[in-house]
């Protein structure tokens, strides 16, 4: 059986995708386990709430092998994610819901900086020039993220997962994808695309690229 890309999910699906994003959440190799519950919520529970239907699984011979969650509107993604999504979810790390930890601890300090626009603490997005983005956000309004199990890199499921997605944004209307990487799995995409736009020094020593991609 070949590869298969579906974006059809069910809640395995999202449990995998959780599951894989621990898994690869510390530059491509996992995290701690107790850290798994919260992480999986703060990057992958946004898309299953918010755009379910713009979520791929690849799989093989039934073996779920990664995911790619997105949207074709950043800017609408953004506002009704900070309202929708991480509102609550900064609330609820106050009434228990997770063990206090690095994660908590960074995602609180990230929201608050949102409001009061503390650069010290925004999060790599959030630290690019706020005229750029909003020059990207019109020139590449769809955005990604992807994970793969470690046993699927290198054999072509994440260009078939960018491939489907590519051709699902085309057939709304949508002709730019941009996304935000380390230096790691920088050569990846642009072996399939895209480009750097700019890039920021996060933290001493660490680069985030902004790429981008028209179609």
């Amino acid at each position: 059986m070949s590869l298969r890309i579906r974006n059809s999910l069910e809640r395995a699906d999202w449990i995998f995708a959780r599951e894989v994003c621990a898994l690869t959440g510390n530059a491509g190799d996992p995290i701690d386990p107790e850290r798994s519950p919260f992480f999986g919520e703060q990057w992958v529970a946004p898309y299953e709430r918010l755009r379910p239907e713009w979520t791929y699984i690849a799989e093989e011979n039934g073996n779920r092998l990664g995911y790619l969650t997105g949207s074709p509107d950043t800017l609408g993604f953004n506002r009704s994610e900070f309202w929708a999504h991480r509102l609550p979810l900064f609330i609820r790390t106050y009434l228990g819901r997770y063990p206090k930890n690095r994660d908590v601890e960074v995602f609180r300090a990230r929201f608050l900086a949102v409001l009061s626009r503390d650069r010290e603490n925004l999060g790599p997005a959030d630290r690019f020039p706020v005229a750029a983005t909003r020059a990207v956000l019109e020139e590449y309004p769809a955005h990604l993220h992807m994970n793969l199990v470690r046993e699927a890199r290198g054999k072509g499921v994440g260009t078939a997962l960018v491939d489907r997605f590519r051709a699902d944004l085309v057939r709304a209307g949508i002709h730019g994808i941009h996304l935000y990487c380390g230096e790691k799995p920088r050569p990846f995409y642009e072996r399939i695309g895209f480009r750097v736009l700019d890039q920021i020094e996060f933290r001493p020593g660490f680069d985030v690229y902004r790429l981008g991609s028209r179609f």
